[in-house]
């Protein structure tokens, strides 16, 4: 007869600041759920953003394409809004031109909206910052960069201030350089 044979091993701790970012990130969140809007056509990137802001315990609100997000932006109130860039119906530029003009127009606040696009040149970046973009996350998604986007363009709570978030036992968050890509 066969017998099953179950060894144990002893697997050292990752060393990856990756993972603290988790516990950086709840510690920031604590009081507050941070909103987040994700416009992204791709069924498995969504999944992966998904995956990745529930590390953080943030369930985003996600949509298909720069229209729904749109419509998304009026109904409620997001901290802040990863767009993809390329969408059906209405890519992320325009989606994000609109929501820029609606906020002039009503004197609302400006969301903080990240592109999220693996068209990552130079020439693209600026293209859309000149859209009213705040910024760029390439894909594929790096968990740290993730995490710094949210801490940098996020408010936890719904804050309109510009908030310093002050963890680590009061070293500032400065997450390391890693390898974690999804």
């Amino acid at each position: 007869p066969m017998q099953r044979v179950f060894a144990t091993a002893s697997v050292p701790a990752c060393e990856c600041p990756a993972l603290d970012l988790v516990g950086s990130m709840a510690s920031i969140l604590s009081g507050g759920q941070l909103r987040v809007l994700v416009a992204e056509d791709n069924k498995a990137n969504q999944m992966v953003i998904r995956a990745l802001l529930q590390a953080f315990d943030v369930t985003p609100v996600v949509v298909d394409n720069g229209r729904l997000a749109v419509e998304a932006w009026e109904a409620s109130t997001f901290d802040i809004v990863l767009m993809d860039v390329q969408m059906p119906e209405m890519d992320g530029l325009s989606a994000t031109r609109w929501i820029r003009e609606r906020e002039a127009a009503t004197n609302r606040f400006p969301t903080p909206i990240v592109a999220v696009s693996a068209n990552a040149m130079t020439h693209q970046v600026q293209e859309y910052l000149a859209a009213g973009m705040d910024g760029h996350i390439p894909k594929p998604l790096d968990i740290e960069q993730l995490a710094e986007t949210l801490l940098r363009f996020g408010t936890a709570g719904g804050s309109t201030d510009t908030e310093t978030h002050d963890v680590n036992g009061g070293r500032a968050f400065q997450p390391k350089r890693c390898s974690t890509k999804v």
